[in-house]
């Protein structure tokens, strides 16, 4: 069943996605118009939304594809997709000069909301190494034994000790009694008895939470009671309030009716779904005990299993295929591919009376003669002809002479390139000077795009295999592999590979061609034509990689361990992009419409970090992570490390003692971190606290931090120098001060990330949390007012403080007398704890970072203009006035 359901699933996300690149072609081959930037802004944020929500519909679909043969199609789409998405982003970067995108009214115009236009997860994850994990699990298992032996060694010390003084205290209390067997008794009877004020106390706040529980119960029985009894009374004295006519009552019945139903239906319909994705292994519904929770689980691993076997037995049957080709076929295609040769060779010698070579390997070999990518033999010798006729020209000049001519023809080629780049930056300024002027502003064309092309031959070569196979239909179009589709594409690399064979042996026979016609033109006393120079290609430098050498599984299992104990290498809990709690920021492209200065809510951070995810598994990165202490940096990188089933490797310049900061102890570190980095690929290394490090102040009697300059040298810039490129790591830094950090602290992490400060919506999530998962709160708790107060506290702060305020003697209170926004406001307050200063983190992101200095930049030329049109209006006003004045006086 489910193999139907995403099958058709699949159509009807193709045929959504091809009206989607309709409209795109449509805006880029008229160049649609917007004379607004905000305007200009929202068509674009309106694809971009729109390329989201197909993109998670892709990404579902492939994810639950069970046809083999498909993946590899399906997958090319979703890059397609995927690439169009990054370009959109770029271009609105480029648009705003804003490293966020506000999608909220892009997202309306396509009917969708924000939520539709939230990414799901990454396209692609390098998975770990099933040795890697194994070996991470063994040196965390062995850490754990060693600490249960020490743990085991020291209460055997305890008990041997406790005993001892047990033993003497004993000898002791038998001396001074008469009788030693009446004492024991009456000490062991006073020791079975004897309870723990703890379990006292305990003991009476149960009992008196049942008694205030009791009194409840009771009080709102009589409060019950008490209420009939008033109506009754006011029934009987006729002072109630007259009842509704009846027809009204009718009415307001068929309008609850009418709207129950429709409330119903769709009540059932999403029931239905989620029942259906449930079935399926997509997702439970609702709140799940965790056995069912294992349920599914299992049905999405089954779901893998049954995958990774199909595509096993398809592989089998693509070699069984091409090994029964290259037995039937072998020798009949050899031969005939040989006389073809020959035949080409003959071609040549009849013509032109030479023989060309056979192309390299590299270069297509025979198959590049059967494409028509080798020039024809009369092509060819109009080529020799101009080749030998420049030969002829600088046969009388110098070597000199010929490296002048090259040089200044390149020159001349450098001029021209320079001329075109200054031609191009004239253009771009007398733009720029238009765009400020209101009378001459252009306005936005929409952009044309350069990865769309692919996007549509993904599309095309798609319906070109499998429209046909599509509409029948059958059981192998949804789950396993069809046989017919593979057997064009094997039968051609089985023909590939019986070519190359063939040049071997051709090759042969043409020296012995050459030779045979040079000693032709001997005989003849003729000049043999020389063999033209091939055009070379240029070929991209290769930038050195440095190698360095491959620790055995001893050494790697070794520093694993020693990472586990000292605490850098740890299990972290699995985590989501949805865990980062918080809305999108509803009002952010309108503020940017008015000038106004707009910040990302954690909606949008949570796309910004969708990128930071994707490009684990695309090479060495580095981040820098800025906001409050407790702003959710842990739960990010715990998502990024979980998406990407990366290794996490955690450092805390602030956790390490300050007698072992040596250089052979930061040295020992590096090492350990560079391997397990390098072997346990993708690897997220999270340096936190960053700023004691960059910090200002130098000496640790005015506020540094000791060490500082040795820790960076080691941990910054020698290991960091450990890895490549091409490397799947990325080092994530987290800073809570940034304005106390000198300007290094940029150019290590240029790509820095500003977390929102806590908002009200962020607050009355967690509140709502807190209120359904402790039954002792009133659920009618004004949680809105309380989180318009509790704005700009950290977020786990909150959290910690909130699970410390339900108290045994809280929570009896509450039975009784309730529970008022005040008293927890008052609790806050009473820990001392102060609201951080967001302003500043503002100050600093706008003057110091990349995107912060476009951001501003950006918004000052905004108002500029604004400033412009409104006094071009002025001033138009004012003609106009002046001519109807003039006017009136003639008149």
């Amino acid at each position: 069943m489910s193999s139907n359901f995403y099958f058709e699933k699949w159509k009807t996300v193709l045929k959504q996605l091809k009206s989607l690149i309709q409209i795109d072609q449509e805006y880029q081959i008229t160049k649609a118009h917007d004379k607004r930037r905000c305007q200009a802004v929202e068509r674009l944020s309106e694809m971009l939304a729109a390329y989201i929500s197909i993109y998670n519909e892709v990404l579902e679909c492939s994810q639950q594809n069970l046809q083999v043969q498909k993946t590899k199609d399906i997958y090319a789409v979703l890059c397609a997709v995927v690439d169009r998405i990054l370009e959109l982003k770029h271009q609105l970067r480029k648009l705003e000069g804003c490293q966020a995108q506000f999608l909220s009214k892009g997202a309306i115009r396509h009917h969708l909301t924000v939520d539709d236009a939230e990414f799901d997860d990454i396209p692609v994850r390098a998975d770990r190494g099933e040795h890697v994990k194994e070996m991470i699990t063994d040196a965390i298992n062995a850490v754990k034994e060693k600490i249960l032996q020490k743990e085991l060694e020291l209460a055997k010390e305890e008990e041997i000790s406790e005993t001892e003084s047990i033993d003497a205290w004993w000898d002791d209390d038998n001396d001074k009694k008469d009788d030693g067997e009446t004492g024991d008794k009456f000490i062991r009877y006073d020791k079975e008895e004897e309870l723990s004020e703890e379990a006292l106390k305990t003991r009476e706040m149960v009992a008196l939470i049942q008694a205030h529980e009791k009194t409840r119960r009771a009080t709102q029985l009589n409060l019950q009671r008490m209420q009939k009894r008033t109506l009754w009374e006011k029934e009987l004295l006729g002072t109630l309030a007259p009842q509704a006519r009846e027809e009204l009552k009718i009415r307001a019945a068929k309008l609850i009716q009418k709207v129950g139903r429709v409330y119903m239906e769709l009540k059932r319909k999403k029931i239905r779904e989620c029942k259906t994705n449930e079935v399926l292994g997509i997702k439970p519904c609702g709140e799940f005990s965790y056995s069912e929770r294992d349920k599914v689980k299992e049905v999405k691993v089954r779901r893998v299993e049954i995958y990774k076997q199909m595509d096993k037995d398809w592989k089998h049957q693509c070699e069984q295929i091409k090994e029964d080709f290259y037995k039937r076929k072998h020798d009949e295609i050899k031969e005939h591919y040989r006389d073809s040769i020959r035949e080409w060779f003959r071609d040549w010698y009849e013509k032109i009376g030479l023989f060309h070579n056979i192309p390299k390997i590299n270069k297509g070999g025979s198959v590049a003669i059967w494409r028509g990518e080798i020039p024809s033999p009369e092509d060819w010798y109009e080529q020799y002809k101009e080749y030998i006729a420049a030969k002829q020209r600088n046969k009388n000049k110098s070597g000199q002479e010929a490296k002048l001519e090259r040089k200044a023809a390149l020159m001349e080629q450098k001029r021209l390139k320079l001329e075109e780049k200054r031609k191009m930056k004239l253009e771009e300024q007398l733009k720029r000077k238009m765009m400020k002027n209101p009378n001459m502003h252009p306005g936005y064309n929409y952009p044309e795009s350069k990865k769309f092309h692919k996007l549509i031959e993904a599309l095309d070569h798609y319906h070109e295999l499998w429209d046909q196979l599509d509409a029948d239909e059958s059981m192998e179009i949804k789950q396993g592999n069809v046989k017919q589709v593979d057997e064009e594409n094997l039968i051609g690399e089985v023909k590939l590979e019986i070519a190359t064979e063939v040049d071997d042996d051709m090759k042969q026979e043409l020296k012995k061609l050459n030779k045979a016609l040079k000693k032709d033109y001997e005989n003849a006393q003729e000049e043999m034509p020389e063999s033209m120079p091939e055009k070379k290609s240029k070929r991209a430098k290769k930038k050195k990689i440095k190698k360095c050498k491959e620790p055995n599984n001893e050494v790697i299992a070794e520093k694993m361990e020693y990472l586990v104990e000292n605490g850098f290498l740890k299990e972290y809990p699995q985590t989501k992009l949805e865990d980062f709690l918080g809305d999108h920021n509803m009002v952010g492209d309108d503020c940017r419409c008015l000038d106004i200065e707009a910040h990302p809510s954690a909606g949008e951070i949570r796309s910004l970090w969708w990128e930071r995810c994707r490009e684990v598994s695309h090479g060495f990165h580095k981040i820098l992570a800025v906001g409050p202490a407790g702003s959710g940096r842990s739960t990010l990188v715990y998502a990024l490390a979980s998406v990407n089933d990366a290794t996490l490797l955690e450092v805390n310049p602030s956790a390490l003692d300050v007698d072992l900061v040596t250089p052979e102890y930061l040295q020992n570190l590096m090492n350990a971190l560079a391997v397990c980095a390098r072997d346990a690929q993708p690897t997220v290394i999270y340096m936190k606290n960053v700023h004691l490090l960059f910090n200002r102040k130098k000496k640790k009697s005015i506020g540094g931090f000791p060490n500082a300059d040795l820790i960076k040298r080691y941990l910054f810039k020698k290991l960091c120098k450990r890895f490549n490129k091409t490397d799947n790591i990325t080092v994530i830094a987290s800073c809570s001060e940034p304005w106390l950090t000198t300007g290094n602290l940029i150019k290590q992490f240029p790509d820095v990330l500003l977390l929102p400060d806590t908002t009200y919506s962020v607050v009355v999530q967690l509140l709502n949390n807190w209120v359904i998962s402790n039954r002792c709160l009133p659920r009618d708790l004004d949680v809105h007012t309380l989180a318009r107060m509790l704005r700009g506290y950290d977020f786990a702060f909150l959290k910690t403080t909130l699970q410390d305020f339900l108290t045994p003697d809280r929570i009896v209170k509450m039975a009784a007398y309730g529970l008022t926004v005040k008293e927890i406001f008052e609790y806050v307050i009473q820990t001392g704890v102060e609201k951080h200063d967001y302003e500043q983190y503002l100050k600093w992101y706008s003057k110091k970072t990349i995107w912060g200095k476009k951001e501003t930049k950006q918004l000052e030329e905004a108002r500029e203009f604004r400033a412009a049109v409104e006094k071009y209006a002025e001033v138009e006003k004012k003609k106009k006035d002046k001519k109807h004045v003039a006017v009136l006086k003639e008149e």
